[in-house]
């Protein structure tokens, strides 16, 4: 049994861990924090966009329950902000 993070649950914890840097002040953009990082903008900007994502889908990376072709890059790029158009573009059952 693989243990090891999936790439999505990387990304989505080092979003989470970023947007609470955001939050409190530490810095006060996202260019400032990306320099920090050592991380590309665009980079930073898709994982901070999976904080923004419905529970169910947030539940979907952590239990890996997704569809293999959510990638990063698709579950990032024109994601709509509303949660029940969220779920029906990502989950299956939605």
């Amino acid at each position: 049994m693989n243990n090891a993070p999936t790439s999505l649950q990387l990304a989505l914890a080092r979003g989470t861990r970023w947007v609470a840097r955001l939050a409190s002040g530490e810095v006060d953009s996202i260019t400032a924090l990306s320099k920090l990082e050592g991380v590309e903008r665009a980079t930073m900007s898709r994982c901070l966009t999976l904080t923004a994502l419905a529970p169910e889908v947030v539940h979907g990376i952590l239990e890996e329950t997704l569809p293999p072709e959510w990638t990063l890059m698709e579950l990032s790029t024109g994601t709509p902000m509303d949660w029940a158009e969220q779920r029906k573009r990502f989950l299956r059952n939605a």
